[in-house]
């Protein structure tokens, strides 16, 4: 926890010259995603915030949340339902990692969830009292843990990942990337089996990586490993970097960086929804894993824009490379279709494995005049085109909501796990009566809808 003109031809934007012709076809009336029903994950008395989620890739009605509380610990829910209903593996005070026995190291903060399709789900976050980067694991869907690995430093926002690969000895590979005295470093571990966890490998900087932070990490098909990081401070911006490991859990470390992008967002950037607390450029990697997609391997990197400096106007773009991160497609796309000069901040995005589609999900102040109240809207695309094809921006939240003015705002980052055709973002809200306490809680949604084959490749339902 750091203590920290467009086209609009259609409501979606196409980064590539080539398919100018695209841009001018009328968008299928058909073509919506849709949120549902929100659902108060945490119902609970103080404030929930910067959350994770996750969805067991094997059983997709598991789903797990994990976020900052008030108090000690860290708030923890699962669904065996798909995120229609919660419980809790502590039911007496819904949280963990507090100091009960088989609950996990104590916590700060700084939570991250990943589910690889052996069943394990890697819990990472911060013990802030001994500087320790904390790994907890469950081969039970969130219902009992057992301690993985404990890593120190002076640490900040750590990312946990688990992907499956075709490089030797590792089927699954899981990788930790964090920030430790100011610069970027990592370990990861192969994984054979439901809890059988390899050793991890020895902890590596990014050369170059020093105000850089507020990363993320993905792991290619092969095993290629490749992180991003944004500024870490001030407001003016600067570049978003990003290190390739080509050999992934092999000895051959860290290359780069390369310049993927600049933005004008910096590592506390102050705007009217988070006036206290500041945003960040708020990165973010996946790969398309998906064998029969037409850009098998492609690796899309989101992040966080201001068009004019200092204008709060901020927006949520998208590049892609297909090359692991060497070089990248020289004109981003706006992902938020707004007509607005309103903030969109704290993006999540996260790609459906076995289809090559992904989702964005964000906070959105559209809807406010005085840009300080905001919805939770997302959108997604497919591999299908030459580059993607955003669908309509879509309200999830059920309210407008705005901070409570404790200093914390709106956290720095928000939640999604998009899998089997469904998205469950999770995201900070206090809107009555689904939140009657005044206090953020951790509210979710299940992201469904009707998407041509046409735009995006699968139909989903």
């Amino acid at each position: 926890m750091t203590m920290r003109n467009h086209t609009r031809r259609l409501p979606w934007l196409i980064g590539a010259a080539s398919l100018a012709a695209v841009l001018t076809m009328s968008l299928p009336a058909h073509a919506q995603l849709m949120g549902n029903v929100d659902r108060n994950t945490s119902q609970k008395t103080g404030s929930d915030a910067e959350c994770a989620s996750a969805k067991n890739p094997i059983n997709p009605n598991q789903v797990f949340v994990f976020c900052n509380t008030a108090g000690v610990g860290m708030f923890a829910a699962r669904s065996t339902d798909a995120g229609l209903t919660w419980i809790y593996p502590d039911p007496s005070d819904k949280t963990i990692a507090d100091g009960d026995p088989g609950q996990g190291p104590n916590s700060c903060c700084d939570p991250t969830l990943a589910w690889d399709t052996f069943g394990n789900l890697f819990i990472t976050y911060i013990n802030s009292s001994v500087n320790t980067i904390e790994t907890i694991l469950s081969t039970d869907g969130g219902a009992t843990f057992t301690n993985l690995a404990t890593f120190a430093g002076s640490v900040d926002q750590p990312t946990v990942v688990a992907a499956n690969t075709t490089a030797p000895g590792a089927p699954v590979a899981v990788w930790i990337i964090w920030n430790q005295s100011g610069q970027m470093v990592s370990r990861g571990a192969p994984v054979t089996g439901l809890g059988a966890v390899g050793a991890f490998n020895t902890l590596t900087t990014a050369s170059g990586s020093s105000g850089c932070s507020f990363g993320d990490v993905a792991i290619s098909p092969t095993g290629v490993v490749v992180q991003v990081c944004g500024p870490s401070g001030g407001q003016v911006g600067g570049n978003i970097n990003v290190w390739t490991d080509a050999d992934g859990l092999g000895a051959g470390g860290w290359a780069g960086p390369v310049v993927a992008t600049t933005t004008l967002v910096g590592g506390f950037d102050f705007i009217p929804a988070q006036n206290t607390r500041s945003i960040d450029s708020e990165t973010g990697l996946v790969y398309d894993a998906n064998p029969t997609s037409p850009h098998f391997g492609r690796l899309y990197l989101m992040y966080t824009d201001e068009l004019i400096q200092e204008s709060s106007n901020t927006e949520i773009m998208l590049r892609f490379s297909d090359n692991n991160g060497t070089t990248w497609s020289p004109t981003p796309i706006r992902v938020n279709d707004d007509p607005t000069v309103m903030s969109q901040f704290n993006p999540k995005m996260s790609m459906d494995d076995p289809t090559g589609n992904f989702m964005i999900c964000f906070h959105d102040c559209r809807e406010s005049a005085s840009n300080t109240a905001m919805r939770e809207y997302c959108t997604a695309a497919g591999p299908n085109f030459a580059a993607p094809a955003f669908l309509p921006n879509v309200q999830i939240g059920d309210g407008l909501t705005t901070s409570n003015g404790d200093g914390f705002d709106f956290g720095d980052y928000s939640a999604l796990d998009y899998s089997n055709a469904v998205g469950h973002p999770v995201w900070p809200d206090r809107v009555a009566p689904l939140n009657p306490d005044g206090n953020f809680d951790a509210v979710t949604d299940r992201v469904t809808g009707n998407v041509p084959v046409e735009l995006i490749g699968i139909q989903i339902d």
